[in-house]
């Protein structure tokens, strides 16, 4: 019967080894506040540093957009700049060719003989 009081007896008293538990667990705590601290800095300047590096690649994206349309432009103009020389050529040959037919002489054939 003694043991049944004894366990459900409570004792106003407050121990050194309840304040050394209690401060510990207040040291822990502090401890693990510090360090979560520190890693929410650290995690902060990893985003940061993402973000630059995004704002840097969006600007090489930019970039590298613009010189791909300028080259795209350049195409352009070459292709143009081409089909006029073949059109040219065309015309030439034309008229090369007429002027052979209408030519009384015909051009001296060259080779070996």
């Amino acid at each position: 019967m003694s043991d049944e009081r004894a366990a459900g007896r409570f004792e106003g008293r407050i121990s050194l080894g309840n304040l050394i538990t209690i401060g510990t667990g207040i040291v822990a705590l502090a401890a693990m506040w510090g360090s979560l601290q520190g890693d929410f800095r650290a995690l902060a300047q990893r985003v940061d540093r993402g973000e630059i590096r995004d704002d840097k690649t969006a600007e090489a994206l930019e970039s590298i957009k613009g010189a791909i349309t300028e080259m795209r432009a350049e195409q352009r103009a070459t292709r143009a700049e081409a089909e006029r020389i073949v059109r040219q050529v065309d015309r030439l040959v034309e008229r090369f060719e007429s002027l052979m037919r209408a030519s009384p002489h015909p051009l001296p054939k060259t080779g070996n003989p």
